[in-house]
C-alpha cells in the first residue's frame, strides 16, 4: 500500500515538472528567430539621383596660381562612372541588425542584435549573436562597420563609406522577408592629376576645410534617421596618386594623367568652395609640390549619395627647343630653348611659340594712308580671334595687291625682320617653321600664357585687361633664365591692319598690358617679336 502511494506521488511530481517545462518551451518558442535567410539586401548606387549627361553638368572649373610658375586648373564635377542599375547587390562586408518595436523603442536585452558577414549577398551570422522577437511589426535597422552604435544613437563620421538601411516588416507566420535597401550616408570623391610633357611621381594630397562650419559627423536616431549634423573643421582626409608613365621628349604637348585614385568619403552638406587640397608630397616638372595648396570653386554642397571627381591639371611654362620638342626649363637636359610656347601642339593643331632673343624693331610700313592687307578690321573680338600672322607675313594673297610677300619686301621692315629672324642657336627640328609677325589673336595667346588669364572674359573692346602686375618678375624670369630678353616695358607690332593709318599693337608696359591700335601711323619704329609654328 505504501509503495503504491509513493509511486503515485512520484508520478504526479514528474507530470507537474513536465508541465512547467512545456510552458517554458512554449514561451521560448513564441519568439521568432530572425535569421540570415529572412534578409534581402540591395545597395543604392552612388550617383543614382544625380544629373545625367543629358542634363546640365554639375561642374566647376577654376584656375589657381601655385607659385613658382606653376598653375593648376581644377575641375570638380559629377563622376560619370557607368551605372548599370539604381540598386546593386550589397557589398561584401560586416553588418549589424537590430529592431525597433511599434512603440518606437529599440529592442534591448538578450538576443536583441545580430551581426554577421555578407558574402555574395548571403548573410552568415557571427557566433553568439541572435535576434529573437515576438510576433509583431518592427522597424529593422542595418548598418555596416563604418557606423558607430552607442546603444542610443548611430554616429557617422567623415572618411568612411557608412551604409544604413531600414525596413518595416510584420513578423508572424511564414513567408515574410526583411528587405533592406542600404543607403550611403555621405558622398564620395576621387581624383586624377594631369601634367604636360612631364611625369609625376609620389604625389599625395590632404583634404581640409577652410571654415569651421563643415559637417564632421552625423547623429542618427534609433530608427536610422539623421537628427543632428555636427559641425567643425574638416581634416585628416588624404589620398595618394599613382605615378604616371615615364615622359618622353616630343613636339606635342603630351598629357600624363594618373589613374583615378581610391575614393574619399565626405558627409552631405560639405560646401565645395570651402574645401582645400594641400599637396603633402610629390614631384612634377622637376619640382617639389609639398606645401602647395589650392581651394576648390565648387559652390554647391556635396549631396548624399553623390559621386564626384576632382581633376587637377598642373601646367607650367613650356619652351620650344632647338630640336623641335617642347618641355619645361628644369627638364631641358641638353636641349636649348628658342621660344616660349603660347599654343600647345596637339593633334590637328599647330603649336605656336614666341621668340626668346629678339631685339628687333622696324616700321610696320614705309608708307601711310594706303591699305596694305587684303582685309582691314577694327572689331575687337574679331581681331582677337585672328590667328593668321603667318599668312599676313608669308602669303601674298593676304596683301592688298595679291602678289606681295611682306616678309620679302623692303616696304614692310617689321615683316621682313620677323621673317628673317634666327635664334641664337642652330635649329635642328624639322617641324620648326618660318618665323612671322604675330596677329593680335596670337598676341592674345601670349598674354594669356604669360599672365595666366583669359582676355576675352574681361575685354570686349580695345584697352587694358586686368593683368596681375605681380607677374612681371615671373615673366622676366621666363625669358631671362632661358637666355632671352624680357618683353616687359616694350611695345610690339602685330600683323593686323586697323585702317589706312593704324595697325594693332601689343604694349607690355611696366604697370599694365594693353591691346591697342597705334594712332601715329605705320611709319614708327616699334618692336618686332617674331612667332613661329611648330
Amino acid at each position: 500500500m505504501k509503495k503504491t502511494i509513493f509511486f503515485a506521488s512520484f508520478l504526479g511530481t514528474v507530470m507537474l515538472t513536465a508541465c512547467i517545462n512545456n510552458e517554458d518551451v512554449a514561451e521560448a518558442n513564441n519568439k521568432i528567430e530572425i535569421s540570415g535567410n529572412h534578409f534581402i539586401f540591395t545597395t543604392e548606387d552612388f550617383g543614382a539621383e544625380m544629373p545625367t549627361r543629358a542634363a546640365v553638368p554639375l561642374e566647376s572649373v577654376n584656375t589657381v596660381d601655385l607659385g613658382d610658375g606653376l598653375q593648376a586648373e581644377v575641375t570638380i564635377g559629377v563622376d560619370w562612372s557607368p551605372q548599370v542599375r539604381a540598386v546593386n547587390p550589397i557589398a561584401d562586408g560586416h553588418y549589424t541588425i537590430y529592431a525597433v518595436n511599434s512603440s518606437g523603442e529599440r529592442v534591448t536585452g538578450i538576443d536583441s542584435k545580430v551581426s554577421g558577414t555578407v558574402t555574395a549577398g548571403g548573410f552568415i551570422k557571427d557566433p553568439g549573436t541572435n535576434l529573437r522577437l515576438s510576433p509583431g511589426t518592427y522597424t529593422f535597422v542595418c548598418y555596416n562597420d563604418a557606423v558607430i552604435d552607442n546603444g542610443t544613437n548611430l554616429i557617422v563620421n567623415n572618411g568612411s563609406d557608412a551604409l544604413v538601411g531600414t525596413a518595416t516588416e510584420n513578423i508572424h507566420g511564414e513567408g515574410w522577408k526583411v528587405n533592406f535597401t542600404m543607403k550611403h550616408q555621405g558622398a564620395r570623391v576621387r581624383y586624377k592629376l594631369t601634367s604636360y610633357t612631364s611625369a609625376s611621381s609620389g604625389v599625395a594630397v590632404q583634404f581640409t576645410s577652410t571654415t569651421s562650419d563643415q559637417p564632421i559627423s552625423l547623429t542618427l536616431n534609433t530608427k536610422g534617421v539623421v537628427e543632428t549634423v555636427n559641425r567643425g573643421v574638416l581634416s585628416g582626409i588624404s589620398t595618394s596618386f599613382a605615378a604616371t608613365s615615364e615622359a618622353v621628349n616630343s613636339s606635342y604637348t603630351l598629357p600624363y594623367t594618373t589613374p583615378l585614385t581610391d575614393y574619399n568619403f565626405l558627409l552631405p552638406g560639405v560646401k565645395g568652395n570651402k574645401l582645400k587640397l594641400t599637396f603633402t608630397s610629390g614631384r612634377v616638372y622637376g619640382e617639389n609640390l609639398a606645401g602647395k595648396s589650392l581651394t576648390l570653386a565648387f559652390a554647391d554642397e556635396l549631396a548624399r549619395n553623390g559621386s564626384y571627381v576632382v581633376h587637377v591639371k598642373l601646367k607650367k611654362i613650356l619652351y620650344l627647343y632647338d630640336d623641335g620638342t617642347v618641355g619645361t626649363f628644369a627638364e631641358r637636359g641638353t636641349r636649348r630653348p628658342i621660344g616660349v610656347v603660347v599654343q600647345d601642339k596637339l593633334v590637328g593643331q599647330d603649336g605656336v611659340a614666341m621668340a626668346l632673343t629678339s631685339r628687333l624693331s622696324g616700321k610696320w610700313s614705309t608708307r601711310s594712308g594706303v591699305q596694305d592687307n587684303a582685309i582691314m578690321g577694327n572689331d575687337f573680338v574679331t581681331v582677337m580671334n585672328d590667328m593668321n600672322g603667318y599668312k599676313y607675313t608669308w602669303d601674298p594673297s593676304t596683301s592688298k595687291d595679291g602678289v606681295t610677300v611682306k616678309a620679302e619686301s623692303s616696304i614692310y621692315p617689321a615683316f621682313y625682320a620677323a621673317g628673317h629672324y634666327h635664334p641664337n642657336v642652330p635649329v635642328t627640328g624639322k617641324n620648326v617653321g618660318k618665323w612671322f609677325l604675330p596677329s593680335m589673336g596670337q598676341w592674345r595667346l601670349a598674354v594669356e600664357t604669360l599672365y595666366q588669364m583669359k582676355v576675352l572674359s574681361q575685354l570686349t573692346d580695345w584697352g587694358y585687361p586686368k593683368a596681375d602686375q605681380d607677374k612681371r618678375n615671373r615673366i622676366d624670369t621666363i625669358f631671362k633664365q632661358a637666355g632671352g630678353f624680357s618683353p616687359m616695358g616694350h611695345d610690339y607690332w602685330s600683323s593686323n591692319e586697323y585702317d589706312l593709318r593704324n595697325v594693332g599693337d601689343m604694349c607690355f608696359r611696366k604697370s599694365k598690358v594693353q591691346f591697342d591700335y597705334y594712332g601715329y601711323g605705320k611709319r614708327i619704329n616699334w618692336g618686332v617679336l617674331p612667332f613661329v609654328h611648330f
